[in-house]
């Protein structure tokens, strides 16, 4: 995951929708929404249903002037009929002291440190947790798209998904037949040939073990299973894929290109 600027790469409705959503998912609550103006210092509410416990939401676009900003807010919330917590997020960055400053500035209303947020913590939060944070990041393509090694992971990702899926699943069926495989001398002498040559094609008649074999090694080296239907699509990762499965004639055509050095596309594989 790369560092993110979000005042550079969003605009101020992308910012307060990408805070909502990282907010939520902190916390494990559904924010109301609200229009941009006119808000009354209100961009998102969680009511309790229990006790009425009122939570409020503000996102604020800014580089500078945070304490004049935190002021301005507090004005708003003195209006209000009921705060219970106060949670901020700002798009710039400030130090421990002026993060004191603005605690200070709407006491009583922010109760938590973690309950103002600036850019570090937003870039610190997606990448400690990608697992929770990624998908939010991923529905806002400026983040990632001005990122080299961001935009190739969701390209990979969007086209290889169903593959990587696929193979998990060979994986799986693999791992249950490894412990009853036999290694045989003809496994040996094949085992060997793909060491020192890199490439192996497999045949021979229906039934003697050519997919059981070439689970094995899917087992052993990690590779992904292809289908005759992936080779339009597939695009090949060197630094995720040590190895790959092909199976049928259009699998024997690809590994012939490959082995030829000719450029691989879907007219070649069909010829």
């Amino acid at each position: 995951m790369g560092t993110y600027d979000f005042y550079g790469q969003l605009e101020p409705m992308e910012f307060q929708r990408f805070a909502r959503d990282i907010i939520q998912a902190r916390e494990g609550i559904h924010l109301e929404s609200f229009a941009e103006t006119g808000d009354g210092g209100i961009d998102g509410r969680w009511r309790g249903e229990k006790d009425g416990t009122v939570i409020i939401f503000q996102a604020k676009r800014i580089r500078n002037r945070l304490l004049a900003a935190a002021r301005s807010e507090k004005e708003k919330l003195s209006r209000l009929a009921r705060v219970d917590r106060y949670i901020i997020v700002f798009s710039a960055n400030a130090s421990p002291g002026t993060k004191d400053r603005i605690r200070e500035e709407l006491s009583p209303y922010v109760i938590r440190n973690e309950d103002i947020v600036f850019a570090a913590d937003l870039n610190n939060y997606i990448s400690s947790r990608p697992e929770i944070y990624r998908r939010i990041v991923e529905n806002y393509p400026k983040l990632w798209v001005q990122n080299a090694s961001e935009l190739k992971r969701e390209l990979f990702e969007a086209v290889n998904s169903p593959l990587m899926s696929r193979s998990a699943i060979s994986w799986e069926d693999a791992v249950k037949k490894a412990s009853i495989f036999v290694e045989t001398d003809i496994y040996a002498r094949a085992l060997k040939r793909l060491q020192t040559s890199r490439v192996l094609i497999i045949s021979g008649s229906p039934g003697v073990g050519k997919t059981t074999l070439a689970e094995h090694w899917q087992n052993s080296w990690g590779c992904v299973s292809a289908k005759n239907t992936d080779f339009p699509i597939i695009y090949l990762s060197p630094a995720s894929i040590s190895c790959m499965r092909p199976v049928g004639f259009l699998g024997k055509r690809f590994l012939s290109l490959m082995i030829s050095g000719e450029a691989v596309s879907w007219r070649a594989l069909r010829t």
